[in-house]
């Protein structure tokens, strides 16, 4: 398939499609189901970016280790003997079993296939039955290392060994959340959720970049949030969003929002950093919830959720607070599925946006548009 080709439209020129962009209308419906576009996006987008991996809260001793992936990438991230952080291609060189699976300790990486063992520095030491192929250069077998760094305990990884530091990356992020009242040393995870969601990875950034919706499909949340004054913004990689609540209380009721202004945040902050991670803050105590989405097929999208709060933070306002986000999010979860229904049944080529209220989706898609055609990504 190429870039840009679209059944019931009257154009596949590249150029053509950036100005459809520009004029406010989508990328083309058939870049949410296509295989071959996924492809290209893991290669453009999700191996050339920085990607949200964990905390670096659960790895304290030497030997504590985490797994992720960047796209379809299986990555591994472990503190070594000297504790200090590394990340690995999680293959076996041999070949290509995953080495470790889920999280924990251990003194050694053994590849579960053919017993294939690693130190946590990701040399090669065992291989059953060297002494009968002494050819095997076991320096150059070892795990392939992936870019790694920190910001505060967030650990960040990128399979693009040219790629810019981190900070580069991260951009305005951290002034944002220093703003809004939210000390990122200060924060403790609290709690972790996994699922998996039967929609296109841009599906979900894009519902994340708009509250258009909200008035109509968030009663709880409108009662406290005001989207016709929400704000919108972007700097480099990140796209911001701000909307004052209503309705703030200082004393948490029993079936009120656990939104309230006896805290050291005031006000709301919702930012995508490019391509795939959210960070919000709500008004109350000290909180950030982070929230990524990895594509595992052009239908299927694996999403993480991590809840952070201040050390102090009270635990019933926590036990609200991620209460009160799940109840919200589900409310998303038919309508995105029914988008991507819609986009993948070929009925309409591409949509229409209002850019008003959706221009941040405007400019998410030109950097999905321009990541794929190889164009540096839209600045403002």
């Amino acid at each position: 398939m190429k870039i840009g080709n679209s059944s019931n439209t009257n154009s596949n020129s590249l150029d053509d499609w950036s100005d459809r962009l520009t004029q406010g209308w989508t990328l083309p419906s058939v870049w949410y189901s296509e295989p071959t576009l996924l492809k290209q996006e893991q290669t453009a987008i999700f191996q050339r970016t920085w990607q949200y991996a964990g905390n670096i809260q659960s790895l304290t001793q030497p030997g504590d280790y985490l797994t992720h992936r960047c796209g379809d990438v299986p990555i591994l991230i472990v503190q070594n003997a000297a504790n200090e952080l590394r990340a690995f291609i999680n293959i076996c060189r041999h070949r290509a079993c995953e080495v470790a699976f889920g999280a924990g300790n251990t003194r050694m990486f053994q590849c579960p296939y053919h017993a294939w063992r690693y130190d946590l520095d990701g040399v090669l030491q065992v291989v059953p039955g060297y002494d009968l192929n002494p050819e095997l250069d076991l320096t150059s077998l070892g795990l392939l290392p992936v870019k790694v760094d920190t910001w505060g305990s967030f650990i960040f990884v990128n399979l693009d060994s040219e790629a810019e530091p981190l900070a580069t990356h991260l951009g305005i992020l951290p002034e944002l959340l220093l703003s809004s009242g939210v000390n990122i040393e200060k924060l403790r995870s609290q709690q972790k959720f996994v699922s998996e969601m039967s929609v296109n990875w841009k599906v979900i950034a894009e519902n994340y970049l708009e509250c258009y919706h909200c008035t109509f499909n968030h009663p709880s949340l409108l009662k406290i949030l005001d989207p016709d004054a929400y704000a919108l913004s972007a700097v480099g990689n990140a796209l911001i969003g701000k909307v004052p609540m209503r309705q703030l209380h200082s004393r948490m009721q029993s079936n009120a929002s656990p939104y309230c202004t006896d805290g050291d945040v005031k006000e709301s902050l919702f930012v995508l950093l490019w391509p795939n991670c959210t960070f919000t803050v709500m008004p109350g105590q000290g909180n950030l919830t982070v929230y990524t989405f990895n594509p595992v097929t052009p239908q299927q999208t694996h999403t993480f959720c991590e809840y952070f709060f201040d050390g102090d933070a009270d635990e019933t306002f926590i036990e609200r607070f991620i209460d009160f986000d799940n109840r919200v999010g589900q409310e998303d979860v038919k309508l995105l599925e029914s988008v991507q229904a819609g986009l993948q049944s070929g009925a309409m080529s591409h949509g229409r946006l209002l850019l008003d209220r959706e221009w941040l989706i405007q400019y998410f898609q030109k950097l999905v548009y321009r990541s794929l055609t190889e164009v540096a990504p839209a600045t403002t």
